[in-house]
């Protein structure tokens, strides 16, 4: 799947309550997710691998999102509030080889079960670090040691009817279930809930649903492929992603 971030002008991620601190344009999030998708295949991440996200909503989810869609690997939603015992189950039943975690906190739930979870072979931190971890930064250093001709190529090789997300129920108190969605199963949902709000370049989207759930993303890859601006309510400015770290 993909968005054809740069050819939007302005910004495309800011943190609410603010016009400039932490704002993230759409130059920048096209360059980073590029980077991050080129870092993920430095990391043997192939086409069609399951990479799980383990994150509260905040910008570099929606950057490992685009970066993860962008390499042609699966993304794997898994609810920050669940228990180990949940992510394990999920991380197991996905075969997912890599897990990008917010911080300490949830990496902590990984390393308790990894030995349940054989594919798993890569951490990947948004923040904070851990044995055996690589930082979200440094993976995106290794993307700019490789030629951008990589994600034409593996983009080529993405069928429409490709699995591009798999996500799973979110109780934990029933068994776990889960669906597969393709990239034309995403370009169709996104391209109705656009045509439906009529969202265009001067359009702010509040992103209150958690980034986990289906119709959030949704409304998350409708407004970037409007070339929309997206605010989080749970963000603060701390921990955005500024322009100038994306740059």
């Amino acid at each position: 799947m993909r968005i054809a971030l740069d050819a939007h002008a302005g910004v495309a991620l800011r943190p609410a309550g603010s016009m400039v601190r932490g704002a993230v344009t759409y130059r920048a999030l096209a360059r980073a997710a590029s980077e991050l998708a080129r870092g993920l295949a430095a990391l043997d991440i192939d086409i069609g691998d399951r990479v799980s996200i383990l994150s509260p909503t905040r910008s570099e989810w929606t950057l490992a999102d685009l970066g993860i869609l962008l390499s042609g690997a699966v993304v794997v939603p898994i609810d920050h509030t669940d228990s180990a015992e949940r992510c394990a189950q999920i991380l197991a039943h996905s075969g997912a080889r890599a897990v990008i975690c917010e911080d300490d906190e949830q990496l902590a739930k990984v390393d308790s079960i990894a030995g349940r979870c054989p594919a798993l072979r890569q951490r990947i931190m948004m923040t904070g670090s851990g044995a055996r971890t690589i930082a979200l930064d440094d993976v995106r250093a290794r993307g700019r040691l490789e030629h951008d001709s990589l994600l034409f190529t593996r983009g080529a090789a993405v069928a429409a009817d490709d699995v591009a997300t798999i996500v799973y129920s979110s109780s934990e108190t029933e068994p776990l279930a889960c669906a597969a969605l393709t990239h034309a199963n995403l370009l169709a949902a996104t391209a109705s809930y656009r045509g439906d709000r009529e969202l265009d370049a001067g359009a702010i989207v509040h992103m209150v649903v958690p980034l986990e759930q289906t119709p959030a993303r949704v409304a998350q890859l409708g407004a970037l492929t409007a070339g929309a601006t997206i605010t989080f309510a749970c963000d603060d400015h701390d921990r955005q992603t500024s322009d100038e770290a994306a740059a």
